[in-house]
């Protein structure tokens, strides 16, 4: 096992709280320092529920100021993202992790913090906090842990700042010891960089039945969907470039033809993966964004900073009550089956293997062993969360089994 992620809502009696979350943040710390062989991993985002929402458009949520911004923010819908509510000067929680993240980080091992707007608090031209950007926070510690001699007279850049360390490091630098931020729901920039936004809100009781209804459904309720279930505004390339190094991918099997959801008949009918697409989504909200794009960006950011190491955490493949069990076993192996070929067939020899071999790791390596193995080179680890496949064993289509090979992923357990 390599990564634990740990979903950290924040919420305490019924509303959204800062303080909570630092509180979880604080409790996760002191779990990672008996797990010392994970890679952990907090989603540090703020969810807020009904009462928040009604709460901050009326100006009387706890630390909401007292103005106009709030109770106007249905305004807003449609123009800017509204996921969460500290974008609207409601409830800003960026100031309490960033403060969290200076004072705890590196913990032993809880190094990977996913965050919202990634690029906005906490890339490099994020607004300053007591005087440093928490970019700078972050690398400052990441020095620490490296014993950086003085060959590194510079400060680390966002898009190339792993390769600088190890180039320059006069100690191991573990994967899972390394300060990183990732960006959490990764792929939902999509909602405001794409002119159809959301290919389908699923509502099962009219989508499972007509695809025409679903659309134009979706088509209606877009705007406010897209408000609501957006969490980056930047593109996968940009937040790497930005210096993320941990991608947030939520994943869902849809069907080639409608590029819609598959029904149990449908998934019963499925003979070749030829039938089936991968998409992106945001749990229940599948984004009109194929995995294949998705991809190329993380290919083309390595192939300009090929010494960098790049996390992918590939998640929710049955959505947020998207495919009941039954379904999802039976699309399950057509789905690895089409990831498998994808990936390998995008990424290449980018891809930093698992189970040994002459170019791969048995266990979590460090920096400089990738450069030493991969001729100073990086790479991309694949963490595929087992969630719909506890045991890790990529199951195949019948007669395809060796092309579902284990060795390309990472086994990413725990829960998100």
């Amino acid at each position: 096992m390599v990564s634990y992620s740990r979903w950290l809502g924040g919420q305490e009696n019924g509303q959204a709280s800062a303080q909570k979350l630092v509180s979880q943040l604080n409790e996760m710390q002191t779990w990672s320092s008996d797990h010392l062989d994970l890679q952990v991993v907090y989603q540090s985002q703020i969810t807020e529920t009904t009462t928040d929402i009604e709460k901050c458009m009326t100006a009387t949520m706890n630390g909401c100021p007292n103005h106009l911004g709030c109770p106007l923010h249905a305004s807003y819908l449609g123009s800017s993202p509204g996921l969460e509510y500290w974008e609207m000067e409601c409830k800003r929680t960026h100031v309490q992790v960033s403060s969290w993240l200076k004072d705890h980080l590196p913990a032993a091992h809880a190094n990977v913090v996913l965050v919202d707007f990634f690029s906005r608090y906490y890339g490099p031209s994020s607004p300053l906090q007591n005087g440093t950007r928490v970019f700078d926070i972050m690398m400052r510690k990441n020095r620490e842990i490296g014993g950086l001699s003085s060959c590194l007279t510079q400060p680390l850049t966002p898009a190339d700042w792993m390769g600088q360390l190890a180039d320059c490091a006069s100690q191991p630098l573990p994967m899972n010891g390394l300060t990183i931020a990732g960006a959490h729901d990764a792929a939902t920039y999509i909602l405001y960089n794409n002119s159809k936004r959301v290919a389908q809100v699923f509502v099962t009781s009219i989508c499972s039945k007509s695809a025409m209804l679903c659309d134009l459904l979706t088509s209606v309720s877009k705007t406010w969907v897209a408000s609501f279930a957006t969490t980056q505004s930047n593109s996968f390339e940009s937040l790497l470039l930005d210096g993320a190094r941990y991608l947030d991918w939520r994943l869902l099997p849809v069907l080639s033809k409608t590029k819609h959801i598959a029904t149990k008949s449908d998934a019963i009918a499925i003979t070749n993966t030829s039938q089936i697409q991968i998409s992106f989504s945001h749990n229940f909200v599948l984004l009109d964004f194929a995995l294949e794009a998705g991809l190329q960006q993380v290919k083309d950011f390595m192939v300009a900073h090929p010494a960098e190491v790049v996390f992918l955490y590939l998640s929710h493949f049955a959505g947020d009550g998207v495919y009941d069990e039954d379904t999802m076993e039976l699309l399950l192996p057509y789905f690895n089956h089409f990831l498998s070929m994808t990936v390998r067939s995008i990424l290449g020899d980018m891809i930093i293997q698992n189970c040994g071999g002459s170019s791969s790791f048995s266990s979590l390596p460090t920096m400089q062993e990738i450069h030493q193995q991969r001729n100073a080179r990086g790479g991309v680890f694949l963490l595929y969360d087992p969630k719909t496949n506890a045991n890790l064993t990529l199951p195949c289509p019948p007669g395809f089994e060796s092309e579902c090979p284990m060795d390309l992923f990472w086994n990413a357990g725990g829960f998100s």
